[in-house]
């Protein structure tokens, strides 16, 4: 190759490197550090705990360089750590913030916190396949501070009102599947629930051992089998035909002051048959959670099984029944 293709050449290529510098702004030995990001798993609608439980919020950060933290509550900072530990010794619900500050950036995420009250009948030492129901005239059975009414005619051999059960769903097919939940665990995968038995015109109030007003948060429905069993099926020994186009089942949780008037109600549909499709029928078999939370400064509840049948069953099994104060 000549002097002067040489020279060609490297001044091509020289040119070629200018040119690339100037349209990438040449690579820079030092990239810069983009700003904190915060991550935390909290639950939708926020964290729970009880009383005297332990919670300790550890958020993830990536980019976390020379930084600063803050949790902040009411606008006062209550703690200048990564990590926070709530012991909580009272209901309430705490709305926190998290703040990180960095020369490369800040950021900051809001955390809600209930200190609840759950009632989930885990208290009620049941043996295996077993059900809690009174034999006397009137009881009220007690979880933390929530009174569950049960009245029973012995005579009669009829009770309304409160069971509580670990019976789980089964291919029995009798007035026994009662106290038989249609799922194939308690709540939340729980081991006990309740049965609640209503009949109209009779009075089972849920009420608070405290006297308080309380703030509801939500509660977990499903049927019992035996109604389950009634909708396909009929019920032979007392006639009741089975559910066809266009019934239903219907739970209305209603709340009540310390006057006895209605604050307001929530309602979840146990079965439906209200399709034209009779492939789109709903006959629940899985826990349902209510949301309950906006009924505030209540002193009672009520459970209401509605239908559109004067025949149908009117069971219904609950679980986890929480309070936000």
């Amino acid at each position: 190759m000549s002097c002067l293709s040489f020279f060609k050449l490297f001044v091509f290529f020289s040119f070629l490197m200018f040119w690339l510098c100037l349209t990438t702004g040449c690579e820079q030995s030092d990239k810069e550090i983009p700003g904190p990001k915060i991550y935390l798993d909290m639950p939708t609608g926020g964290f729970e705990m009880e009383v005297n439980d332990t919670l300790v919020l550890e958020p993830k950060i990536i980019y976390d360089y020379n930084s600063s933290y803050q949790w902040v509550e009411n606008g006062n900072v209550i703690s200048e750590g990564r990590d926070l530990v709530l012991a909580p010794s009272r209901h309430e619900t705490r709305n926190l913030v998290f703040k990180i500050d960095n020369p490369q950036g800040r950021d900051e995420i809001d955390v809600t916190v209930h200190v609840i009250v759950l009632s989930d009948f885990e208290k009620f030492n049941l043996s295996s396949n077993s059900v809690l129901y009174n034999s006397a005239d009137t009881v009220e059975f007690k979880d933390r501070i929530m009174f569950y009414p049960n009245q029973a005619d012995v005579a009669a051999k009829n009770w309304n009102g409160f069971a509580f059960s670990n019976r789980l769903s089964s291919t029995k097919n009798d007035s026994t599947t009662i106290f038989h939940v249609n799922a194939s665990t308690g709540g939340s995968k729980s081991k006990n629930f309740a049965i609640y038995h209503y009949q109209p015109n009779v009075t089972n109030h849920i009420r608070f051992t405290d006297g308080r007003l309380h703030h509801l948060k939500s509660i977990e429905v499903c049927n019992n089998l035996f109604t389950a069993q009634v909708v396909k099926y009929g019920f032979e020994k007392t006639g009741i035909p089975k559910f066809e186009k266009g019934d239903w089942i219907i739970l209305s949780v209603e709340a009540y002051d310390a006057q006895g008037a209605l604050i307001g109600s929530k309602n979840e549909v146990l079965v439906d048959y209200r399709f034209d499709n009779p492939s789109k029928y709903v006959i629940v078999s899985s826990w349902k959670t209510m949301d309950l939370s906006l009924l505030e400064n209540v002193a009672t509840v009520d459970l209401i099984v509605k239908s559109s049948r004067i025949d149908a069953p009117t069971y219904v099994c609950i679980d986890n029944f929480k309070l936000i104060n």
